[in-house]
């Protein structure tokens, strides 16, 4: 799939804050968006500073959009400044067109890195590409990106977890296939996973309760490296089980297949994974006593012994892998 372009705009100083090396992160992160930085600093327009002193978020956004234009580059603009917005503390401002981002007082005010706030902003704004995304009300905060930015307490505690909301979750899972692309919400995941500072972990194992033990242990040590664990059936909705696969698979850093009782499932989505050439993220495990599965006897697996001290020895295999 075409990677959709994104232009990084500076408009005015930003006191240290290097949009370079923030795109380079970005770029980094995932595969989908492509991230650029315009080639000079923006002077903010003269009309579009309130009387309070303040500048209009719909001047500045209508701004970096004539910018935009006028450029020979397209994409998605981006505008990022560190000016008070409207007559509030707003943060953000964005539609299907653009976005202009204010990082106005974070220094005093956010704890962490102000790149990685950016990101978690950014992540926000990338979906408007595609569906507009609902807006909760500043009675509703929910500690989701599509938070009404106005408040720094709760932009701390939306960054801190970097993750939508339920109901923004089926939202984004309703429209998948249809106005937003699997590869744009997997890229917006991992910009949000590294916000957080919360690496993802999928596995890949049979469902039900056969091998019930080693999935906990596996989960209790990617809980204590500060990974989020997930195995399909966590994800919610009814979707096709390949595209949930294809979403958690491109979303993590580590995958864990349990390869124990050759589940047909696991092994084509292990084939999956191959085929798409991201077998250095995969650890392969094994019970002791059973059979390597052909196309895998050259790679490296772990066995474990289901009998002794199964989570003790297991757990203390896995943590050099995290």
């Amino acid at each position: 799939m075409r990677m959709k372009a994104v232009r990084l705009f500076q408009v005015g100083n930003l006191n240290g804050i290097q949009l370079t090396n923030l795109a380079v992160n970005l770029r980094a992160i995932q595969d989908h968006f492509t991230f650029e930085v315009h080639p000079e600093i923006l002077e903010p327009p003269s009309d579009g500073q309130l009387a309070s002193g303040a500048y209009s978020e719909e001047l500045l956004l209508e701004f970096i959009k004539d910018r935009m234009r006028s450029a020979t580059s397209t994409g998605y603009p981006i505008g990022i400044c560190e000016l008070a917005l409207g007559n509030e503390e707003l943060f953000q401002c964005s539609d299907a067109d653009g976005a202009i981002i204010s990082i106005h007082n974070w220094r005093q005010k956010v704890t962490g890195d102000v790149d990685r706030c950016l990101q978690f902003i950014i992540a926000a704004c990338l979906l408007d590409l595609y569906k507009e995304m609902p807006v909760h009300a500043i009675a509703d905060v929910r500690a989701c990106p599509s938070d009404y930015c106005d408040d720094l307490a709760d932009l701390k505690i939306g960054f801190r977890q970097s993750m939508f909301c339920s109901e923004c979750r089926r939202l984004i899972i309703s429209k998948l296939g249809m106005d937003i692309p699997l590869a744009a919400w997997v890229a917006v995941q991992r910009i949000l996973d590294n916000a957080a500072n919360r690496p993802y972990c999928c596995i890949l194992s049979p469902f039900g309760d056969e091998l019930k033990e080693i999935n906990a242990c596996i989960r209790q040590v990617a809980a204590e490296k500060n990974y989020l664990c997930e195995r399909a059936d966590d994800i919610p909705g009814s979707r096709d089980i390949l595209e949930v696969v294809k979403e958690m698979v491109g979303r993590a850093e580590l995958i864990i297949a349990v390869l124990t009782k050759a589940n047909p499932n696991v092994l084509f989505e292990v084939g999956y994974i191959y085929g798409i050439k991201k077998e250095e993220r995969v650890v392969l495990l094994l019970q002791r006593g059973d059979e390597i599965p052909l196309y895998f006897k050259a790679r490296q697996v772990l066995l474990y012994d289901p009998v002794v001290d199964v989570c003790e020895r297991l757990g203390g295999a896995l943590r050099s892998y995290f």
